[in-house]
Formats: C-alpha cells, structure tokens, sequence
C-alpha cells in the first residue's frame, strides 16, 4: 500500500481510482514496527535530515508541538538513548508533522508499557477527530482495538474473515458453557440450531435465549478467536 514493495497481484483504489501508491494521491504517514537507524546519531540530526528531505512538505510547528509540548522529548538524544517507547513517540512526531491524510501503523503499541500505549493511542484518536486524518493501523492487542477503531478487518492467512463496524461485532454476544466453550449469538435468523465446530457453537439469539444459562457481552478478542476457529474449520 505505501510502496515499500512491490505488491504481487491485486490493485489498490482511492476514491474508484486505481493508484500505484498512496502517496499518489494522498499526503500518507507511514511507520513501521521497526525504524532501523544509525545508533549513534542525535535525534536533532536526524530530524534536520528529514526536514530537508521534506522541505515545505514538513511543518516544523507541528513536529516541535508532539515533540516537545506533548511528548515532552529532548532532541539531544542519540538514538541508542532511546527507549522502545520514545522511539514510538518521536517517529509519529515526525510523520505528523506532515500533515497526513492517512497515518498508517504497522504495531504502533507493540512492546509498550500500558502507561505509553494509552498516551499514543489518545493521541491517534485526537488525530483522527480534530484533523479529520484516517488512521489505519495493524494491532495484535485487542484492547487497542477495543478503545480506539470504528471498523475491524481480521485477517488469518492472509484472508479476511471479518470485516464490519467494531460497534455492530460488539453487539455480539456469548454464554459461557464452560472453560473451553463458549456460544457466539448471531443475529436472529442466521442460525436455527446448533452447530457444532469442535469447542464452538454457533446458535439463534432467540433460542439461546429461551435457555437458562447467563448471557454476557462478548470480548472482541473472544469473536476474533471464534472468527479464527471457523476460518480453519
């Protein structure tokens, strides 16, 4: 999508426009899960490469505001200076600084203590509200998902088995049958009787209501488990 390789089929679509990348036709904010760069070198140099590289392309107002005001970094720092967590920090500065119209994230909040992963997260969601900027990001951590996505696409060997609005998933609901087993309600009608998939059961909301046992909202992480067993079976 960003370019970095080549795709090896398929074709991507910006507005029914069939682009080579995004940077095509959008102002696009790419981070990856591993930033590999000389350890040695101070944060003030490397962001002096990247301003020149940038030129009017990068707002230097913007930088020194999640730099300094919000991440409260200091830009005498070498590289190897840097924890996992402010590494996180100054690379979304500087892609920020340009403005995006898409961020996109490849594990932003891996390797974070939960302290730091809530600071970049709300900073993802101010983004997103006040400067109307997409933010598509890649997340092991459901939790993550759970607090700041619209919309969910889970992929399992490179294929999509859902995809849909976080909210409508969420309304999903289970019972926990035991340890290993839990039933994932559907909407009514899409599911007459019991299914079984090895530990997991697919039924009618109707029905599995008429039975005694405690209904409880589901855990995203509990629907992309069940999504993941049913793609393999």
């Amino acid at each position: 999508m960003c370019g970095v390789i080549d795709a090896d089929e398929g074709q991507l679509e910006v507005d029914d426009q069939v682009v080579k990348k995004l940077d095509d036709v959008l102002v696009l904010g790419f981070m990856n899960q591993d930033q590999n760069v000389y350890n040695e070198i101070k944060i003030r140099d490397l962001t002096n490469f990247v301003k020149d590289v940038m030129k009017k392309k990068f707002d230097q107002e913007v930088y020194y505001y999640y730099f300094k005001d919000v991440f409260q970094l200091d830009d005498d720092y070498k590289m190897k200076e840097l924890s996992t967590g402010m590494k996180v920090k100054y690379f979304l500065s500087l892609e920020l600084a340009k403005n995006p119209d898409l961020l996109v994230l490849d594990e932003p909040t891996s390797g974070l203590d939960p302290i730091v992963r809530d600071e970049v997260l709300d900073i993802l969601r101010c983004v997103a509200k006040e400067k109307n900027t997409s933010v598509l990001f890649s997340s092991h951590i459901t939790e993550d998902i759970e607090k700041i996505a619209d919309r969910v696409i889970f992929i399992n060997n490179g294929r999509i088995v859902l995809q849909g609005d976080k909210k409508r998933n969420k309304r999903k609901k289970y019972v926990k049958l035991n340890q290993q087993q839990y039933v994932i309600l559907v909407n009514a009608g899409m599911a007459k009787e019991c299914v079984s998939i090895h530990d997991y059961y697919i039924v009618d909301r109707d029905l599995a209501m008429t039975c005694n046992v405690e209904v409880k909202e589901a855990l995203l992480s509990d629907i992309l488990s069940y999504m993941r067993k049913r793609s393999e079976d």
